[in-house]
């Protein structure tokens, strides 16, 4: 994700092809945790345990492969 021309644009990693941009993120978001579509907001305090409490499903073999390509394709510094 990363923000371009003021709106949020998302581009999955397990679906190279799938890309959008959210407008308006911050109209929905709530405290806490809010979900729009398979997006979740949540709030900075909490994100740790929410981060905790998700399941761990990068030990999918597709997964793991999406997450190597995606960091292999960063460009380079």
């Amino acid at each position: 994700m990363w923000v371009k021309d003021g709106r949020l644009h998302v581009h999955r990693m397990d679906a190279s092809d799938d890309e959008y941009d959210v407008e308006a993120p911050t109209a929905r978001m709530a405290a806490g945790e809010q979900w729009d579509g398979s997006v979740a907001y949540v709030d900075g305090d909490k994100i740790a345990d929410w981060l905790q409490s998700r399941p761990a499903d990068l030990r999918d073999e597709r997964k793991e492969h999406a997450v190597r390509e995606w960091l292999r394709a960063l460009p380079q510094t």
